[in-house]
């Protein structure tokens, strides 16, 4: 599992919550004249699958926008987790809620907000992490801590 880069979702997501939604692989108002005109996205938004698309470098905001609204059969999940290095059933249950852990999956289900929602997000995103890492050796867990990178310093201005 490539702990490093879900850290490195965690804290963007919680850094800009505004860029987070769960119900949808990548929105922005206007996606339309992004996909057909070569336009900036406005209010672009995504999933933890986009988030770990994007901050792996697998896809650009345009090619994330683009193959959310051609694919729709699980796709976009299938690469977000090769880049992540997750097993079908970690896969499964990172990027579905609905197959979440209580308390969080609860808290998601239940918050009002779209902060509300990504910092949730966010929080079973360190939970995932811990959770299965909780073997790994101290040394090495230490080492994958996130340092921001100038990768998240760009994907914070588009």
């Amino acid at each position: 599992m490539n702990t490093a880069l879900l850290r490195r979702v965690a804290h963007h997501i919680n850094e800009q919550p505004e860029r987070f939604c769960a119900a949808e692989w990548a929105w922005a108002r206007n996606v339309q004249a992004v996909l057909h005109e070569g336009a900036a996205p406005e209010q672009f938004r995504c999933c933890i699958a986009g988030h770990v698309l994007l901050l792996s470098k697998r896809l650009t905001i345009q090619g994330l926008l683009e193959h959310s609204v051609q694919y729709d059969d699980g796709h976009l999940a299938r690469m977000a987790a090769e880049a992540a290095a997750l097993t079908d059933a970690q896969r499964n249950e990172l990027f579905y809620p609905a197959l979440w852990e209580d308390p969080l999956r609860s808290q998601y289900y239940l918050t009002a907000t779209r902060a509300d929602e990504a910092s949730v997000c966010a929080q079973y995103v360190s939970y995932f992490v811990e959770k299965h890492t909780a073997t790994a050796a101290p040394d090495r867990r230490a080492v994958e801590r996130h340092v921001p990178t100038p990768a998240d310093a760009t994907l914070a201005r588009t």
